[in-house]
């Protein structure tokens, strides 16, 4: 009887402490992602994953060349999803923007069993800027970091 006491009561604790335990930041440098050519899974919630990479965009036309992080959007879902998430970020390892304000909300509707995904020229929501590659710009702070706030799947 004492053993089923004590076991119901660690029970009780356990469950209790997990209920308050906080979710592990999802703060990627974006160096790491610069060393890769592929895509790398950020996070997967209720079937739907959120990817990102990172690739060179030239815009010869206006002279800009820069530095952009693709998100990319996969609903393996076989129904319509609402995605919704704020973006923050840090430049040059300074928190710049913390994801609460309106202009770092994203809002996507997404088909079923779609993928959508940024582009340097398409879906400008799932791009992020990290920073010039002229050498005339190198001296203009960079996006260090991001994290994805926030994100629910309706």
């Amino acid at each position: 009887m004492k053993t089923l006491k004590f076991l119901i009561l660690t029970l009780m604790v356990v469950s209790m402490t997990s209920a308050f335990k906080t979710t592990t930041s999802k703060k990627v440098a974006v160096a790491d992602a610069i060393l890769s050519s592929e895509w790398i899974v950020y996070e997967t919630i209720d079937n739907v994953t959120i990817s990102y990479k990172v690739e060179d965009c030239t815009d010869e036309v206006n002279g800009l060349f820069t530095q952009e992080l693709f998100l990319k959007v996969e609903n393996k879902n076989s129904k319509d999803v609402q995605l919704t998430f704020n973006t923050a970020l840090w430049f040059n390892n300074q928190m710049t923007h913390d994801g609460t304000s309106d202009e770092t909300k994203v809002s996507l509707k997404i088909a079923a069993g779609k993928t959508l995904s940024g582009s340097c020229k398409e879906n400008p929501q799932l791009k992020i800027f990290i920073g010039f590659n002229d050498e005339d710009k190198l001296n203009i702070p960079r996006t260090s970091h991001f994290e994805l706030k926030d994100i629910s799947v309706n």
